[in-house]
């Protein structure tokens, strides 16, 4: 039965070869002067052999059964193809030679029992290719979905690239000689509701023990800069105990000048040098006297526009409400309707760098016995320079203030000597004047540390500072030196 399959099939594709004539396509395995050339050629055109992979005919290899059914296969669907449309007659030529004969009802008959032979297979390879078919569909929207989440990948990489993250953490543990075991009380006279006496009524009020350890510092720095015209910081402090915004501006680059920069948010003040520097960069646990007193928190909230003057001179302009960050009463707001002027000028050279600062503002004091607020002077006017060279680094700091009437003024000075990779020695005197009118009430501090690189992201500080707060005579000065340890880890 398969042999006479076979010779039915050979008379079925030379009628077809018959039929239509169409370019040739070589197979590397038959020679042009084979017998069967001319006719391979012919039906691998019309795509009813179709060859293997490596591009050979293997004209002598026997056909298994699949294989003959793909071949009725592809008679069926050559010859199931309809013609096109057909066009307007076009003008009568020569008459030409006789076609070949079409198909006769014999023909017709034999690929039936062809076709009835190859059932099976013929059905398997169909279900086989619908399954494929199937599979095939599901892929491409498998690849599509891929594709899609690709391209959301992509997206999220690039904004992860753009975005930078760090932070650091200060663990500390302090030991101070004013240390008193409990709380400060406080004394108030109330009003007895039972009886209507008058009663003194004392409480606890501030905790008087401060040897104690504890997380001076934690923060979550992110910067996101997706070009080189715009830039976002956000930076969030969560040491004792408490949550809280530290900064949160947008920087605009390239405005007004070459270079220009315009910063516009919640941001350090930009006065003088060490309200400027990085608490997980300085070399003592905290700042100094002044700046806490001048600028209590650093930063402020308003818009301030930087531009280089010269290749090693620089400006800022700012205004601000001129609330610090860490008050509690305006939180959030300004508390006159006054606006605070902050300006600076630096320039560096190769090892010295210096600046000037000046700040002009008012402040809202409440109006003595009165519901009421009045706006007061607040001035402040600062100088700094700084030193490095080698091993050795020195810097210093000038500010004064008015407040009112109140004028205050004071300094620091500070030497660094690197020791070998590891090791940092630190001096610095610092000296506060609240009040220049009135003696007895200068607050100098001497400070000595040693600052230790355990591994390059985590330092190791040792600092003892000692306080000498100048008393009138017959006074006696407050023993409150301070020791601290902390252990410092960037990331």
């Amino acid at each position: 039965m398969r042999k006479r399959a076979g010779l039915w099939l050979c008379s079925l594709l030379w009628m077809l070869l018959a039929v239509n004539g169409t370019s040739a396509q070589t197979f590397g395995d038959i020679a042009p002067d084979h017998p069967a050339y001319r006719a391979v050629e012919d039906l691998a055109a019309k795509g009813l052999v179709l060859g293997y992979p490596d591009g050979r005919f293997l004209g002598s290899r026997s056909l298994t059964r699949y294989e003959m059914a793909a071949l009725v296969q592809r008679i069926l669907a050559h010859l199931g193809r309809t013609p096109g449309t057909q066009g307007p007659p076009g003008p009568r030529g020569e008459r030409g030679e006789p076609g070949a004969p079409g198909l006769s009802p014999e023909d017709a008959a034999r690929i039936r029992q062809l076709v009835e032979t190859f059932k099976v297979e013929l059905a398997v390879m169909g279900a086989d290719l619908k399954q494929a078919q199937e599979r095939l569909g599901r892929l491409e929207t498998d690849v599509k979905s891929l594709q899609s989440r690709t391209d959301t990948l992509g997206t999220d990489v690039r904004n992860l690239k753009n975005t930078r993250f760090s932070g650091y953490i200060q663990a500390r543990s302090v030991w101070d000689q004013a240390s008193r075991t409990g709380t400060a009380f406080t004394e108030n006279f109330e009003v007895d509701p039972a009886t209507g006496e008058i009663r003194k009524v004392v409480r606890p009020g501030a905790v008087t023990n401060r040897n104690t350890f504890f997380v001076r510092r934690a923060r979550l720095k992110v910067v996101h800069a997706a070009g080189k015209s715009s830039a976002l910081t956000l930076q969030l402090d969560a040491g004792e105990d408490r949550v809280s915004l530290r900064d949160a501006y947008i920087d605009l680059s390239h405005i007004l000048l070459p270079g220009g920069q315009l910063t516009i948010g919640q941001f350090k003040s930009p006065f003088g040098f060490e309200i400027g520097q990085s608490s997980s960069d300085r070399e003592f646990p905290e700042r100094t006297a002044m700046v806490r007193a001048l600028f209590p928190g650093e930063r402020d909230r308003g818009i301030k526009f930087t531009a280089p003057v010269s290749r090693r001179l620089a400006f800022t302009a700012g205004i601000f409400n001129g609330v610090p960050t860490n008050d509690r009463t305006f939180t959030f707001q300004d508390n006159n309707t006054h606006k605070d002027w902050v300006l600076r000028l630096a320039g560096a050279s190769r090892s010295v760098s210096a600046g000037v600062s000046g700040y002009i503002g008012k402040n809202a004091v409440q109006v003595a016995g009165a519901q009421s607020y009045r706006n007061v002077t607040k001035n402040r006017l600062g100088a700094d320079i700084q030193w490095a060279s080698g091993e050795n680094a020195l810097r210093g700091e000038y500010m004064a203030g008015k407040d009112a009437a109140i004028r205050s003024q004071g300094f620091y000075v500070q030497y660094n000597r690197l020791l070998g990779v590891r090791n940092t020695l630190a001096f610095r005197y610092d000296e506060w004047d609240p009040d220049k009118d009135k003696p007895y009430n200068k607050l100098r501090t001497l400070g000595v540390a040693w600052l230790y690189l355990f591994d390059p992201l985590t330092r190791l500080t040792f600092a003892c500072e000692h306080p000498d707060t100048e008393t009138a005579p017959g006074a006696t000065d407050p023993r409150d030196d301070r020791f601290t340890f902390q252990v410092q880890r960037k990331f």
